[in-house]
């Protein structure tokens, strides 16, 4: 084996991110570089390596390519379900100097999508009324999604959010073959 130098990498940069700080973005990167290195292993031999591996660098110093693209994926995510629906985040581009390297991972956010206006048809059972008030007060948990209405930032995640809880709130009035369907016109 011959393993070559341990690279470490110093600094990691995202131009281009305005709507979420990059010293978020930074963090994410650590937890995912640090859950990765901690997660159990069913492999005792890996343990060790792992050890060893952990003495020689700290997880977020670590370059492991894999893992930049799993926050790639996640940046995109958040971007996505924030409104901007055609942001591009990457490709990452490295830069080497001797065994350390800096990272940047560029993103273009595009224009924010917001919702227009919702229209709720065919319900006979529950006012509309009651409906909206159900959609305007629904988290979905994820801190880029917003509940869905007017004004709000739009996001396909959360336009489902909002199909299954409007599914959910039929069947607890009785109606448990009820559809909810959910359509979206992006200008």
């Amino acid at each position: 084996i011959l393993e070559g130098p341990l690279l470490r990498v110093v600094s990691v940069r995202f131009p281009g991110a305005t709507l979420i700080p990059e010293s978020i973005w930074q963090e994410q990167l650590e937890a995912v570089l640090k859950q990765s290195f901690t997660e159990s292993s069913w492999l005792q031999d890996l343990r060790k390596v792992r050890r060893i591996a952990a003495r020689r660098s700290q997880p977020e110093q670590r370059w492991v390519l894999a893992l930049y693209e799993q926050v790639i994926e996640s940046l995109t995510n958040a971007y996505k379900n924030s409104g901007f629906l055609s942001a591009h985040v990457g490709p990452l581009e490295q830069h080497l100097k001797g065994t350390e390297m800096s990272v940047v991972i560029p993103i273009e956010e595009g224009p924010k999508h917001r919702v227009r206006s919702i229209e709720i048809k065919n319900n006979i059972s529950l006012e509309a009324l009651e409906i909206m008030t159900r959609l305007e007060g629904m988290t979905s948990g994820d801190p880029f999604v917003e509940p869905l209405k007017p004004g709000a930032a739009f996001s396909f995640v959360g336009m489902e959010d909002a199909r299954v809880a409007l599914t959910k709130l039929y069947r607890e009035q009785g109606f448990l073959y009820a559809r909810v369907i959910a359509e979206a016109a992006v200008d």
